[in-house]
């Protein structure tokens, strides 16, 4: 079970100015590693230079990720009622209670939640049709990691291994 932590980084901007970062992560307790999601590595990384060391490592899978798996086409966000459907007239607070009652019944952890957010993201962002549902994720998505900051541990971050996952054909 990974801990939801905050990650403070510095980085250095092309005119050399040195910026101080807060960024949602988590933390294997077993293992001793941190995580960040790849929207918030993009994200400092726009800003410039991370001052840390940085690791890549390509990973493979046959069948796509593992965790990622949905029942019916449904994620498991929209089986506990989530849903940015223009439709369905959920607003963004009803959105957000039931994030948080994902996180509170421990069903998915925010970092988890914005995993699966990132990736909704990802897959409609260059679709017209989606733009709406694409903002709602967004915003969404900066909720649950910044859900409870202030009961999170701040960790300094000095190393990042960047994995990219690819699938084998």
């Amino acid at each position: 079970m990974l801990e939801e932590i905050l990650g403070h980084i510095f980085v250095v901007t092309p005119k050399g100015k040195l910026l101080e970062n807060t960024v949602p992560a988590t933390r294997c307790p077993e293992c001793g590693y941190y995580y960040i999601l790849k929207s918030e590595f993009d994200k400092l990384s726009a800003k410039g230079r991370l001052l840390c060391q940085l690791l890549e490592k390509d990973e493979y899978y046959k069948n796509g990720l593992p965790g990622n798996s949905y029942t019916n086409g449904e994620s498991v966000l929209m089986r506990n009622g989530y849903n940015v459907k223009k439709n369905n007239g959920l607003t963004q607070i009803q959105r957000q209670v039931i994030l948080e009652n994902i996180v509170s019944n421990g069903i998915l952890s925010p970092h988890k939640i914005a995993s699966y957010l990132s990736t909704f993201i990802a897959q409609k962002d260059s679709l017209v049709q989606y733009k709406e549902a694409v903002a709602k994720w967004d915003i969404d998505r900066s909720f649950v990691l910044n859900y409870r900051n202030s009961t999170k541990e701040v960790v300094n971050i000095n190393s990042i291994q960047k994995t990219t996952h690819k699938t084998i054909k």
